[in-house]
C-alpha cells in the first residue's frame, strides 16, 4: 500500500509540471500571438512528451527499466491511447456541462473541463498507466514452483601465513 501511495505522489508530481508545462506555454504562446487552436496543440503536444518521460522514467520506472524494444513502443501506442481516452473524458463534461445542465458561463466550462474533467481524466490516467501502459512484463507460469533465495553464511576459520608453516 505504501508503494502505491508513492507512486500516486510521484504520478501527482509529473502531472502537475505537465500541466505547468502546457498552460505556461500556451499562455507564452498566446502572447507571441499564435493562434489559440495552434497554441494550445502545440502547448498540449509538449505536456504530452514531458509526461510521457516523467511517467516512464519516475512514476513506473520499475516496469519501465526492463521494457524492451517492442515493450517500449506497446508503451508508447497505449500512453497515446490512453490520452486520447482522458482527454476526450474532460471534453465530454465540458459539453454535458453546456448541453445537458445548461451552463455556459466562462466559469461553468472551466469547473467542467479543468477541475471535473482533469479531476475525471487523471483518476483513469493513473489507473490505466499503471494496469496497461506501464505494467510489469514479468511473468510467472502459475505452475512454477516458487523460489526462496536463501543466504548461508559460513565462517570458515582464518589460518595465518606463520602458523601454518
Amino acid at each position: 500500500m505504501r508503494a502505491l501511495v508513492f507512486q500516486a505522489l510521484r504520478f501527482l508530481g509529473v502531472g502537475g509540471v505537465a500541466y505547468v508545462v502546457d498552460t505556461g506555454l500556451f499562455n507564452v504562446l498566446l502572447l507571441a500571438d499564435v493562434e489559440s487552436v495552434a497554441a494550445k496543440t502545440v502547448s498540449t503536444a509538449v505536456a504530452i512528451v514531458v509526461s510521457y518521460v516523467g511517467n516512464r522514467w519516475f512514476t513506473f520506472r520499475a516496469s519501465s527499466a526492463v521494457a524492451t524494444r517492442g515493450e517500449a513502443a506497446r508503451q508508447v501506442v497505449s500512453f497515446l491511447a490512453v490520452n486520447v481516452v482522458a482527454g476526450g473524458i474532460g471534453i465530454g463534461c465540458l459539453r454535458a456541462s453546456r448541453t445537458l445542465l445548461g451552463f455556459e458561463s466562462a466559469l461553468a466550462d472551466n469547473i467542467a473541463a479543468n477541475v471535473v474533467g482533469v479531476g475525471l481524466g487523471m483518476v483513469v490516467r493513473f489507473v490505466l498507466y499503471r494496469t496497461v501502459v506501464f505494467r510489469s512484463t514479468r511473468v510467472v507460469a502459475p505452475d512454477a514452483p516458487a523460489q526462496v533465495a536463501v543466504s548461508v553464511s559460513v565462517a570458515e576459520p582464518v589460518v595465518s601465513a606463520e602458523r601454518a608453516a
